[in-house]
């Protein structure tokens, strides 16, 4: 999980093609994201960062608001790619859309600081951030189409199981990473993840009531 997101948070080259310099800020914000949180994030600091001026930003982006959008939206990329990944290498017993629950903790967990940024309320409006909300509709049409694969069921139904799914995994990944998870004994994050997805799993083949 953390290999492509890493690849993805790597310095920008200094010397980037013209055109370029709106992708190098969000690399540029991505790296600081990971290893400083949010609070560790500006316009100042992206643009050292990408080898520009100060004033390089704002041609791209208004203000910190804005450039923060532009991450999540590239998270939601990342996650989306992630978890396409996870189902494509799914090997028995783990199926596919085990893998794919499984994945979206394994990324929260390596990536928090963007986790939570992507899922935040104030950059999760769709009138406003167009962008962030495109890339996070298109992951979840995804998400439905794999389901329907899988359950050969309704578009209806399909939206229920991955309600379902989505809570969980998300409400899993945000208990651990609010530390609620950690009493000893405990198992690691991957196992609770897989027994979670494992019992969740059993809902696709029920007939609805």
């Amino acid at each position: 999980m953390k290999r492509a997101a890493q690849q993805d948070c790597s310095p920008p080259s200094p010397a980037y093609h013209h055109g370029d310099l709106r992708q190098a800020l969000v690399r540029a914000g991505l790296e600081i994201l990971e290893q400083g949180g949010i609070a560790a994030l500006t316009l100042r600091e992206a643009a050292r960062r990408a080898n520009v001026s100060h004033a390089a930003p704002y041609h791209h982006f208004p203000d910190k608001e804005a450039l923060l959008t532009a991450i999540a939206a590239r998270g939601f990329q990342i996650q989306t790619e992630e978890m396409e990944l996870a189902i494509e290498n799914a090997r028995p017993p783990i199926d596919g859309l085990q893998s794919f629950g499984m994945a979206y903790v394994a990324f929260a967990a390596a990536h928090p600081s963007l986790f939570r940024l992507m899922y935040s309320h104030e950059r999760n409006d769709s009138s406003e951030n167009k962008e962030m909300a495109e890339s996070s509709a298109a992951g979840h049409r995804r998400f439905i189409e794999r389901i329907r694969e899988r359950a050969g069921c309704s578009e209806e139904r399909a939206q229920s199981i991955s309600l379902l799914l989505w809570a969980s995994v998300h409400g899993l990944a945000m208990l651990w990473l609010d530390r609620q998870l950690r009493w000893e004994g405990v198992p690691s994050l991957e196992s609770l993840a897989s027994q979670m997805t494992e019992m969740l799993g059993v809902v696709m083949h029920s007939e609805p009531t």
